[in-house]
């Protein structure tokens, strides 16, 4: 063709040529130019059917060379939303369960948690903590219709936000006016008296984002004297102050009036469920608080490598709790208010070291808490004469470090070194006459290094292990639960400690998505609760040696695509089955007391499965069944059992892509009656049968609806 083009050319300019010469024209012969013509593209192929999570090569728990999980709000929102077990229902690794059935949970992971809400975890939104300086937090705080998601951080593999307790760590994230433009509103109903009415709206409106919501939640309770009432508002803004730099402002108010019915014997358990223990009732057992919180964290990148945030909270709370009284167990009617304040200090940096890929995370956390408490005797639910008053001050600094080095394209070594000082400060305020002052001070360190490896297998599977040591001082609740008539008795404990080794394997083929890790503790000094005969908490102890060993599992099916729909530019519907298994292995180790006895209130076996059919057009609906496979113990000499039971649930629903959802679920359907949670006891044969059983909810339905705009 060039051939052509360039003899067309030569005898134009010849013939132009001529005829300024003045000369005949010539004739010449015709000249025909042609060409091939151009190979037809090929048809565009057909998309690729959705894999079971589309994301999965991208997500930050690839990076971690343990047991981690991203908990995402989309599957929440399908269900009953009033809970953190409705959220976290399924994770692996996690045990949790509500208390009474109401927003108060029992949230353990590889048994921390055992002896109060959440101790042994920290707690954070947006990487900043709202675990209260002693350890302890109230996850009811947690507006969760205003979380986008979660990250569940296992044992040692949550060093990157500063923790290394036993459990780990959970990091909420919160909404933004980036990600919920718009209003929405959302209404549930259901059994027991439950009704939740929530709504919220963002925006962004130049470099500024906001996001607001409010919920209101109330419920009369599956058994007598277990009325919720509880509110909640949040709200969040951030604002890009420059090309590199995010500043954001959280604000968070609650309030809650819970009644508590207390526990049940193992007997009334099976008998009579929806009563309420005889001093519950008497006594006018309840909780109520309000607390509000102011938290501002900025963000600067220096560049696409390098990122230092830092923020600072403040939280204030006031608590009445109203319990059982006797001249033997004072606890009676304890009203306390409490100033939580911390800054966090954080830096990352993502570049090259030596040719070789690397990632280096610094941190500083301090913390501190101060608590007033005054207690009174509680006459029939009304305020009787002070019998104790102190104040107490937590706290806790912690510097932290991680770096993960890739040796090759495929192995990356992860090394880390935390160090730690906490205090706890007890001030006596009620001395009576002849009794000496119980003011005391003690101080916790702990040094705790963690090595570990990650093997890409391939573009999905990996293995990894790695070794960590954990460091976990007592709460106050654990220092001064025990009480006589002249107040508080502080006993002195040792902070916990632990070496934990860990392997396990993450991965995907084809239509198959798992994640299995295994692991061994080894706990000196582990801070274990105890409680009385009627199931109330009277103090924690350390036990010289135990164990804590398990495995936890998840493993994702899509069991069948293109059933009733299929089509070439659009999702084929589904069905999927996720399957969640987590051994709680946990016992002591030649103990002066209790021998190699299981440790009690954990169950052993856990196995979780959903089985649900999604239709591309928003549809979906499928049954669930959570199975604690046998009975353990209640009491820590093993003595006396919680059953085994199998709970059968289900749930539809519809998700409109222009924002409206309806759902309806029916939970325990065979109307099973269990114990959800246990209080652990030492001995059960002591002190007569002990009100240690919390029984879960029975057969129950619930439906609602949202919709955005």
């Amino acid at each position: 063709m060039r051939v052509a083009f360039a003899l067309t050319i030569a005898l134009s300019l010849a013939a132009t040529f001529c005829a300024h010469s003045g000369e005949d024209k010539p004739t010449l012969p015709e000249v025909v130019v042609t060409a091939k013509a151009p190979k037809p593209e090929p048809p565009p192929a057909p998309p690729e059917p959705p894999k079971v999570q589309n994301d999965y090569a991208n997500a930050p728990t690839r990076q971690t060379p343990g047991g981690a999980d991203i908990v995402k709000v989309q599957k929440f929102i399908e269900g009953r939303t009033g809970a953190a077990v409705d959220l976290f229902e399924g994770t692996p690794g996690v045990f949790i369960q509500s208390e009474n059935g109401a927003q108060d949970t029992r949230f353990s992971i590889r048994g921390s948690g055992i002896e109060s809400e959440g101790t042994g975890i920290q707690f954070f939104v947006d990487g900043i903590p709202i675990n209260e300086g002693d350890g302890q937090v109230i996850l009811s705080d947690v507006d969760l219709l205003a979380v986008s998601g979660a990250e569940v951080y296992r044992g040692s593999n949550a060093l990157r936000y500063g923790a290394l307790g036993l459990g780990g760590a959970v990091n909420f994230r919160a909404r933004t006016g980036y990600d919920s433009c718009g209003f929405g509103t959302r209404f549930e109903a259901g059994s027991f008296g439950y009704f939740s009415e929530s709504a919220s709206y963002g925006d962004v409106i130049g470099n500024t984002d906001y996001f607001i919501a409010s919920q209101d939640l109330q419920s009369d309770g599956y058994r007598k004297h277990s009325a919720e009432d509880n509110q909640k508002f949040f709200g969040d803004v951030g604002m890009k102050l420059g090309c590199n730099i995010d500043n954001r402002v959280y604000v968070s108010v609650g309030r809650l009036n819970r009644e508590d019915p207390g526990g049940l014997t193992r007997e009334e358990l099976r008998s009579t469920p929806t009563h309420a223990n005889d001093d519950a009732i008497a006594m006018d057992f309840h909780k109520q608080w309000e607390t509000a919180r102011l938290a501002d964290k900025i963000t600067m990148k220096f560049d696409e490598d390098q990122t230092f945030s830092a923020a600072a909270f403040y939280q204030y709370r006031i608590q009445t709790d109203k319990q059982f009284f006797d001249v033997d167990d004072p606890q009676g009617i304890v009203r306390f208010h409490s100033h939580d304040v911390g800054l966090t200090f954080n830096y990352d940096n993502v570049r090259e070291l030596a040719c070789y890929q690397n990632r280096l995370t610094l941190g500083f956390t301090p913390t501190i808490e101060y608590e007033s408490d005054v207690s009174y005797e509680n006459d029939g639910g009304a305020q009787g004469p002070q019998t104790d008053g102190d104040r107490t001050f937590a706290a806790n600094a912690v510097l932290y470090g991680e770096d993960q080095f890739h040796i090759t394209d495929k192995l990356s070594a992860i090394g880390g070194l935390q160090l730690i000082n906490s205090r706890r400060h007890f001030m006596d305020q009620f001395s009576p006459s002849g009794i000496a002052n119980r003011s005391r001070v003690q101080d916790f360190y702990g040094v705790n290094p963690k090595i570990g490896l990650l093997y890409d297998l391939n573009d999905s599977d990996q293995i990894f292990g790695n070794f960590a040591r954990s460091f976990q001082p007592p709460s106050f609740d654990d220092l001064t639960a025990v009480r006589s008539s002249a107040g508080s008795l502080y006993h002195t404990l040792r902070a916990q400690t632990g070496s934990t080794v860990e392997v396990g394997s993450r991965g995907q083929r084809g239509r198959v998505e798992w994640e299995i890790s295994a692991y061994h503790t080894w706990l000196e000094h582990e801070l274990l609760s105890l409680a009385n005969a009627r199931g109330e908490t009277i103090g924690a102890v350390n036990a010289r040696s135990t164990i804590h060993q398990g495995v936890e599992t998840e493993l994702d099916t899509e069991l069948w695509r293109g059933i009733a729909a299929r089509c070439c530019n659009c999702d084929h519907d589904r069905i999927l089955l996720r399957q969640t298994y987590t051994l709680n292995d946990f016992h002591f180790q030649n103990d002066k007391f209790f021998g190699d006895n299981r440790i009690a209130s954990i169950p052993i076996h856990l196995y979780m499965a959903r089985l649900e059919y999604q239709h591309p057009l928003g549809f979906y609906a499928g049954p669930s069944m959570e199975w604690n496979i046998t009975r353990y113990p209640v009491d820590h000499a093993n003595t006396l059992f919680a059953e085994q039971y199998t709970l059968l649930n289900f749930r539809t629903g519809y998700k409109s892509p222009h924002g409206f959802t309806l759902f309806f679920e029916a939970k325990n359907l065979t109307n099973k009656t269990y114990a959800a949670t246990v209080e652990p006891q030492a001995d059960a044969r002591v002190g007569g049968p002990p009100d240690a059983f919390k029984p879960g909810n029975g057969r129950a339905f619930y439906g609602g609806f949202s919709f955005k705009w």
